[in-house]
């Protein structure tokens, strides 16, 4: 019998999001959870599920919310605001402006 990790991605996002992921976790649904450290919710997310025997990885996130490094530090990455700039501005611009070493220094 094959078996099959169901992901749930976005922890952190959302009050929401957190408890329909708990929820899923806790009915054996998820295997394996995406955590989104940048957004206002992460902690009170992490602290649902911390205990669960799940999966736990990052989610690594460019396009919402604030980022976890020195918005100076990364000016490819953010708006004018300092937030990360949205996967709409991504998709329509017509050349590459992303500095990859801008991505990894926000990942680490």
């Amino acid at each position: 019998m094959k078996k099959i990790i169901v992901r749930a991605d976005d922890l952190g996002y959302s009050k929401g999001v957190n408890l329909g992921i708990e929820e899923s976790v806790r009915n054996g649904i998820i295997g394996s959870v995406g955590f989104m450290t940048n957004m206002p919710e992460s902690e009170a997310g992490y602290e649902l599920i911390r205990d669960l025997d799940v999966c736990l990885g990052q989610h690594t996130n460019i396009c919402v919310g604030k980022p976890l490094c020195d918005p100076k530090d990364i000016p490819s990455l953010v708006d004018e605001k300092g937030e990360f700039k949205s996967s709409k501005t991504y998709r329509s611009a017509k050349e590459d402006f992303v500095d990859l070493d801008e991505v990894i220094l926000e990942i680490e």
